[in-house]
């Protein structure tokens, strides 16, 4: 037989307040992985918050950065009917305006990928090869693109002891320069409530990013602005040649 038991810190007189506040810091100030490690409650560990406060996303939609080095490109593939394929091209510190397209195949989504890349003279081209875009890549090879790059958002972590798996990693980059002040974002309404989503931790502390099938049910659509984004954001050691 199983028993639950509970034991947080405030049993332990040495666990002050500024023992909590040295803990906090130590945790960038994650009041839930706080939660999670010192409070040791399961409630805790299972709630989950928004992975980009809303005022840092809103902040960023008014910034005006200027446009730079280095230029990237993400591509999310639409997997459904209803889904999109979306580019997103960001040059230096300034995210432009995403470029939404339906009813394309991977040969056409290619073309239109390779055309982009010339014009803006991308160093690299990061398409998610979850699903059918792996068709987007070969094409694009075959092309003759350099910087192309597959990202499988489902592969371990690079920091495996931190995040769930390399979709939280990228989304936790994408997280970390909008606190930062680092990028401007295009003023789009569907794009700021995509990129609201949440994240929780598992069982052994890892972050997990809310599943793509929870998002679609609160919003009725699929979140690929947010994905491309992520994708154009992703960190270089996440890429797979």
């Amino acid at each position: 037989q199983w028993f639950k038991i509970e034991q947080d810190y405030h049993g332990n007189p040495a666990h002050t307040e500024a023992w909590k506040a040295s803990k906090l810091a130590e945790l960038d100030g994650d009041e839930a992985r706080f939660g999670q490690e010192y409070e040791c409650s399961l409630d805790k560990a299972s709630t989950s918050q928004s992975v980009i406060p809303l005022s840092a996303i809103r902040d960023a939609m008014t910034r005006d950065c200027s446009e730079g080095l280095p230029v990237v490109i993400g591509v999310d593939v639409a997997r459904f009917g209803d889904d999109r394929s979306v580019i997103t091209v960001v040059k230096g510190h300034k995210v432009l305006p995403q470029i939404v397209l339906r009813g394309m195949d991977t040969q056409e989504l290619a073309r239109r990928v390779y055309d982009e890349s010339l014009l803006h003279h991308a160093e690299s081209i990061n398409v998610d090869v979850i699903g059918v875009g792996g068709g987007v890549v070969d094409a694009l090879n075959g092309m003759g693109l350099p910087g192309v790059n597959g990202v499988n958002v489902a592969e371990p972590a690079w920091d495996s002891d931190k995040f769930a798996n390399r979709k939280a990693e990228g989304w936790w980059v994408v997280r970390q320069r909008l606190l930062d002040g680092d990028l401007s974002l295009p003023d789009d309404k569907d794009l700021e409530r995509e990129l609201m989503c949440s994240y929780r931790y598992n069982l052994t502390g890892k972050i997990v990013i809310q599943p793509k099938e929870e998002v679609k049910k609160v919003l009725g659509r699929s979140p690929d602005l947010a994905d491309s984004l992520v994708l154009a954001l992703f960190p270089r050691m996440g890429l797979l040649a």
